[in-house]
């Protein structure tokens, strides 16, 4: 059992090492972690390491924003956290290759409980992790959903250990494995992609459901229950974050990449993966076929389940079988009765991947969890196991046959099985790149970056430049999934546009000057000339432009400065060139009026000379002789606090996106802090959770026995 095991690591392993791993590139290429999740370990790692916690708000995109809240900005799944020492340079190559292990060795552990010889249970654990579902991912670079791939099987495996003990007159369930089914519901919870953990959870609990009954399916259910609500700490502050985002605005489009799986590509997603072309960027070999009959490249990255043509073969082969059985009127001892749940979960994931499904759900106001077509992750799944099965059944058909057959059964089976795994590679390996080296622009560093926009300033940089210096300062513009909806609002309307876009890849170079003067943009880059500003820097095919008067980080705006007007109205002046928002202060009616000095009428917007000790904090100490408003151009949320001379003072909507503090004459502190809303409510609720969950572990050890020991 163990070697065959190491022997399907070992070919998971082969199937996805880098391409240069010996020619000194030992680090595997995705689009997206280089583009997104590298510069936020980076950031990350950069604050533990000088103020040793993660920090609350993360100012280097959006305007700013919550950073421990966003699960997909820092998942604490156990799988992340012991290959931080790593570094953002090496992380993503470590954690392609183990989350693919682990996903093989779930499989393989939960086909050996459900009966299947070693061999067959290491050809469904390297079929699911070898699947094209990983593999298409792992070039685009989807670092957190594929961090959760392995959730499915780990579940399935701990639920059908419980569920042989408590099956078993003679055995009672064990403390342990309900402990460990419970902490990897957390694991699984704490993943920074929603939809694999939620699809793996509900997989799993309906699996606990059909194949326990009595005390023990109440004490798994209990378990799994007790093992998400210890994820609370992260999961509630995430849940409120996301009600204060744009996934939950009904007026904005849908995001481009939340789609079904289209009928049209149902056949060839799963059978020609190329023959509908693919992304030029991809480099196959092959010449290219543009992928032009669907609206965007995302249909093709959400679209790859190429699994070969043994898991259909397999299914065709079993259904053989039993139709055979069926007719004949055999009674089987075989068939395991997981076999119909796994067959219904496959058939269900597959009917609610495709667009009618979706067609319901848009119904529903806002936008939660998207891209259905990804719930064919269960269907590869399913189909990883039938192939297993088939060996299965194949094994125990030569059994029964003279040596000359069995031999020649053997010799096809293997041959079978080597075709099969030749083509799941040769498909995979398309996926499997090589690191392209990060460059600096100006060959120092970019160090002119970093001087012309200073420690107090910010740029706006064209989204999928790889540099050096991309990140390492604060960006007006961003890559989330999770944008706050004040944000938003005032972005989209600075782009001078009335429509309402799903933003989630949001380049800064877009905007207009006015508005990137606004967001106190001093540089811009881009491969894009511009009008509007002054170009200061070719490198490449880069442009850098100047930022005229750009709007100070923190500044005081005196009372003839300051304009009061309805929501709406604000929203009209954003989006009016008429109107310099750079030099005045939008607030709402409900704002108090300073009152006017006598030099009010000429006074202008003067900027304040502050502090950051920690990306939580501004600490700005400044004296004037009127009273007025000090506007901060970060992103206003509620986790924002203020105090004034160590009063509490209130925070009012800037610009419907930024902030500003009322503050009388004279010599003042202002000090403003973020604290992670619902962080104290998620970490007493994880602690209350872990409690139930150890005590119901306990509670097995000690009084809990399966209902056939009782003394009756």
């Amino acid at each position: 059992m163990t070697l065959w095991a190491l022997a399907m690591i070992v070919g998971v392993l082969a199937t996805y090492v880098p391409p240069d791993l010996f020619r000194g590139n030992p680090r595997l290429y995705g689009v997206d972690y280089e583009t997104l999740h590298r510069h936020r370990i980076g950031f990350a790692l950069d604050q533990i390491r000088s103020h040793g916690r993660i920090p609350a708000w993360y100012p280097r995109e959006q305007l700013g924003s919550p950073f421990w809240s966003n699960i997909q900005n820092f998942p604490f799944v156990p799988t992340r956290l012991i290959l931080l020492p790593l570094g953002p340079e090496h992380l993503f190559t470590a954690a392609m290759l183990l989350s693919a292990s682990l996903a093989a060795l779930f499989t393989f552990l939960y086909a050996r409980s459900l009966g299947l010889v070693p061999s067959a249970a290491a050809v469904a654990g390297w079929t699911f992790a070898a699947a094209g579902f990983f593999a298409s991912r792992l070039f685009i670079g989807h670092l957190h959903l594929l961090e959760a791939y392995p959730a499915l099987p780990l579940l399935m495996w701990l639920v059908e250990r419980c569920a042989r003990r408590a099956a078993d007159a003679h055995q009672a369930l064990r403390w342990h494995v309900v402990l460990a089914l419970g902490l990897a519901c957390t694991c699984v919870a704490l993943c920074g992609h929603p939809q694999l953990p939620m699809y793996s959870l509900i997989a799993a609990g309906a699996y606990a459901l059909w194949r326990l009954r009595g005390a023990p399916r109440v004490v798994c259910i209990a378990a799994m229950c007790s093992g998400v609500g210890a994820a609370a700490f992260a999961l509630l502050p995430m849940m409120m974050l996301v009600g204060r985002s744009t996934r939950v605005l009904p007026d904005i489009a849908k995001a481009v990449n939340d789609i079904a799986l289209p009928y049209r590509r149902l056949f060839t997603s799963f059978f020609t993966p190329w023959s509908d072309g693919w992304p030029a960027d991809l480099g196959r070999s092959a010449p290219h076929v543009p992928f032009t009959d669907y609206p965007g490249v995302w249909f093709f990255w959400d679209t790859v389940n190429y699994v070969g043509y043994a898991p259909w073969l397999a299914l065709l082969g079993l259904a053989a079988i039993a139709t055979r059985r069926l007719v004949l009127r055999r009674q089987t001892r075989t068939t395991h009765p997981a076999t119909p749940f796994l067959i219904a979960m496959g058939i269900v994931a597959m009917a609610l991947a495709l667009p009618w499904f979706q067609s319901v759900t848009a119904q529903l106001p806002g936008t939660i969890v998207r891209a259905p077509c990804r719930l064919t992750y269960l269907v590869t799944f399913a189909l990883a196991l039938a192939t297993g099965a088939a060996v299965h059944a194949a094994q125990r058909f030569m059994r029964t046959r003279s040596s000359r057959l069995r031999w020649t059964l053997l010799v096809a089976g293997a041959t079978g099985l080597i075709a099969h795994g030749v083509n799941v590679v040769r498909h995979d390996r398309e996926y499997v790149q090589s690191i392209r080296v990060f460059e600096s622009l100006d060959g120092t560093g970019d160090k002119w970056l970093y001087d012309v926009v200073g420690d107090d300033g910010r740029a706006a940089i064209e989204g999928g430049l790889l540099f050096v210096g991309n990140r390492r300062v604060d960006d007006v513009g961003f890559f989330d999934s999770v944008v706050l909806a004040p944000t938003y609002e005032m972005l989209n309307a600075m782009t001078g546009v009335n429509e309402r876009p799903y933003l989630e890849n949001f380049s800064g170079s877009w905007l207009p000057a006015r508005a990137l003067a606004a967001c106190g943009v001093r540089l811009t880059l881009g491969t894009d000339a511009r009008r509007d500003a002054k170009m200061i820097a070719l490198l490449g095919n880069v442009r850098g432009y100047r930022i005229a008067d750009p709007a100070p980080r923190v500044a005081f705006v005196p009372p003839s400065r300051t304009i009061w007007l309805d929501r709406a109205v604000i929203l009209k002046q954003l989006r009016s060139d008429g109107i310099d928002v750079s030099h005045l202060l939008l607030l709402r009616p409900d704002a108090p009026r300073p009152p006017a000095s006598a030099s009010s009428d000429d006074a202008q917007i003067a900027a304040l000379a502050y502090e950051r000790p920690t990306p939580d904090q501004f600490v700005i100490n400044f004296e004037r002789p009127d009273a007025g408003y000090v506007r901060i151009l970060e992103a206003r949320d509620t986790g924002w606090s203020a105090s004034l001379d160590g009063v509490a003072a209130p925070i009012f909507p800037a610009n419907e996106g930024v902030m500003a503090v009322p503050v009388p004459a004279g010599k003042h502190v202002l000090t403003l802090t973020f604290a992670t809303p619902g962080a104290r409510a998620g970490a007493i609720t994880s602690i209350v959770c872990a409690i139930a969950l150890c005590a119901l572990s306990a509670a097995v050890r000690f009084r809990f026995n399966h209902p056939s020991l009782d003394p009756a």
